[in-house]
């Protein structure tokens, strides 16, 4: 069934390799036969779903593979597999990435309410959620940005909230067209506008806060419009604009930004409250808040990210000239219990190990 192979002048065949198969199921079985025996059933059970896991799984077939190409004297591949499982192995380690992020975190503590001066803006940097099938807002790992925001806004520490990013990098550049191509906003009295099918747009409250950027809406999704009106607005205001036939100038609104605000609304937040920005990484972001503030008194405001963003966001905002107070969340790093099979690399620590390396890369970048 199988054809000899020669390697390095030497004769091996299929013999060779199912005897290394039979070795690696040795080596594999007879760890978890000790790790089970002197850790117990717990840790034992660890085992064996940590290689099942994804990871685990892949890890285990460069370490077979390698184990392959080695007896088969396959030099270069059996050093690169052999390789690429260290490599997976230590990117995997929760004391590696553990301390990763602690090298990006060290220098931040915790928000204590208690020691918080007022503050005017607070700036939710994005990355925190995105909209899910049914339309509404499904916070990630980094939710603890909006929370946060939302729960100093309550305990009165920052009066208006200012949500930046934007989920999808074509947004910034669709939204100048379509908010270029949007009809006029009808007079009062008229009947809302239509779409080409007929059936009748959505329209939605009136948006309060200052004049904000614009995130278009992706292909084929309701399109919300609004106004860049303040929710204050008077009735003598509003009548005199109708007497004058002025039409409010309108925005488009993502279903990102619309999902958003119904959270928001869930959680207390009137409209008046908060703003939207857009922005689609770090230094837009910081672009878009110091145009925000140009024309906005002197006052203290707050910056608020995750704790291993933190510097890098700081350090942008500081070559912008913008004075924010740092409001760290979302903190990865701690302390790290004894792990008997530290040596299974995990979906969680690759992540967190992905995620430092990235702001360690682009710290250097910027």
């Amino acid at each position: 069934m199988y054809d000899d192979y020669e390697f390095d002048g030497k004769e091996s065949g299929a013999s060779t390799i199912v005897g290394v198969l039979i070795l690696c199921a040795v080596i594999v079985g007879g760890a978890f036969g000790l790790i089970y025996y002197l850790q117990g059933p717990f840790v034992g059970r660890k085992f064996a779903a940590a290689l099942l896991a994804p990871a685990g799984f892949f890890w285990l077939l460069f370490f077979v593979g390698a184990m392959v190409a080695t007896f088969t004297k396959q030099r270069f591949l059996a050093a690169l597999l052999w390789l690429s499982m260290i490599g997976m192995s230590l990117a995997g380690n929760k004391t590696i990435a553990n301390n990763l992020m602690t090298g990006l975190e060290a220098s931040y503590q915790p928000v204590v309410v208690e020691q918080l001066e007022d503050m005017q803006y607070g700036f939710v940097l994005g990355g925190a959620a995105r909209v899910a099938k049914n339309r509404q807002i499904d916070l990630n790992d980094a939710s603890e940005r909006v929370m946060e925001a939302i729960r100093l806004h309550k305990r009165g520490k920052i009066k208006h909230l200012v949500f930046t990013g934007s989920p999808f990098l074509h947004q910034e550049d669709e939204a100048k067209a379509k908010n270029e191509a949007a009809p006029a906003a009808p007079p009062a009295g008229d009947q809302p506008p239509s779409d080409a099918a007929g059936a009748d747009t959505e329209v939605s409250p009136v948006e309060s806060g200052p004049d904000v950027g614009s995130i278009a809406a992706p292909v084929a999704t309701p399109v919300h419009f609004t106004t860049s009106q303040p929710a204050a607005l008077g009735a003598q205001d509003a009548a005199a604009a109708a007497a004058n036939d002025v039409a409010p100038e309108r925005r488009m609104i993502s279903p990102y930004e619309d999902a958003m605000r119904k959270l928001l609304a869930d959680y207390g937040v009137a409209e008046a409250n908060y703003t939207f920005l857009g922005g689609r990484y770090t230094q837009e972001e910081m672009q878009r808040i110091d145009e925000f503030l140009a024309d906005k008194p002197a006052a203290k405001h707050g910056l608020i990210t995750s704790a291993s963003h933190m510097p890098r966001a700081a350090s942008l905002a500081n070559k912008q000239g913008l004075s924010l107070v740092s409001l760290p969340v979302d903190f990865r790093s701690g302390n790290v219990e004894e792990d008997p099979i530290f040596f299974i690399p995990r979906e969680g620590e690759l992540l967190t190990t992905s995620a430092a390396i990235r702001e360690y890369v682009a710290g250097w970048l910027q």
